[in-house]
């Protein structure tokens, strides 16, 4: 996520009665996540894999952040 882009660009959205979805892998700290949600109608979640040992050998991070 781009937060502060994010939130530009959502807050713009939302003044014109704009419906707001965002695709994320959710790799990003919850107060970003609280913070953008109060912008969004959807979420759309690119979950990579469950197991966090395989998530790093594919991803090269855990997932705890994500989950």
């Amino acid at each position: 996520m781009q937060p502060e882009f994010l939130d530009a660009v959502l807050k713009n959205c939302k003044l014109m009665d704009i419906h707001t979805v965002v695709e994320t892998s959710g790799y990003a700290e919850p107060e970003v996540i609280k913070r953008v949600a109060q912008y969004v109608d959807l979420f759309l979640y690119d979950i990579k894999v469950m197991n966090d040992e395989r998530h790093k050998e594919t991803t090269g991070v855990s997932n705890n952040l994500i989950f």
